[in-house]
């Protein structure tokens, strides 16, 4: 059973004045070969060259999501990437909270979405992150948004997401409205599973800070 406020989360944040020291060696795995997976990988390009090799980012190609955790642990297997992180939709998971428990039992931390990534994604361009029933209606709201604020169709296989992002959403607003509507969402359920939010922004605001932290040095 999933206790009130277990989700994945196991490290508190090694920060001074908010931000990282330095940053660490993570290895990423996503069950999804399209959008989680371009999103992540825009994002370590925006890294200085010296900086990307500090970020793996593996595609689990899985038929049954209790190969998530040992994919993820392979990421052990190399002494260098020492934060562990899976990135995965809470759609159509009938064991998502069972997953969140082990893996915090094992200190792999979950970027986890509820229903789907685009939850996360449209919080660039609303400054918010709404309730959705079902992922086809969270998708289809954030085409809507990216329409709106591009011009352009939306693809879950655009290989400039990130970019296109950044370029005409807002990150820090973004960054703000997942932490508050996590937040109050974890306080008030029981479950993840029940949670109509996203923990995406715990792994983005790590990466974010420290590339700035670097740019700015």
């Amino acid at each position: 059973m999933s206790a009130k406020g277990r989700d994945g989360g196991n490290r508190q944040k090694r920060t001074r004045g908010g931000r990282p020291k330095e940053l660490g060696n993570y290895y990423i795995v996503t069950d999804a070969r399209e959008t989680e997976k371009n999103y992540f990988e825009g994002l370590r390009a925006s890294f200085p060259a010296n900086l990307q090799d500090k970020i793996e980012i593996k595609v689990c190609d899985v038929s049954s999501y209790k190969r998530l955790i040992p994919e993820a642990l392979k990421g052990r297997q190399d002494a260098q990437f020492r934060q562990l992180w899976l990135v995965f939709d809470r759609d159509q998971i009938p064991n998502f909270d069972e997953i969140l428990d082990k893996a915090q039992a094992e200190k792999i931390e979950v970027g986890w979405s509820n229903p789907c990534f685009e939850l996360w994604l449209a919080a660039y361009f609303s400054g918010k992150v709404p309730n959705y029933s079902d992922s086809k209606e969270c998708v289809e709201a954030f085409k809507g948004l990216y329409k709106r604020a591009t011009g352009r169709e939306y693809s879950k296989n655009e290989k400039n997401l990130y970019a296109t992002l950044t370029k005409h959403g807002d990150e820090a607003k973004a960054l703000a409205a997942a932490r508050v509507k996590y937040e109050n969402e974890r306080r008030d359920k029981l479950c993840a599973s029940e949670s109509f939010c996203t923990a995406v922004h715990r792994l983005v605001q790590e990466l974010v800070q420290a590339r700035n932290a670097d740019v700015q040095s």
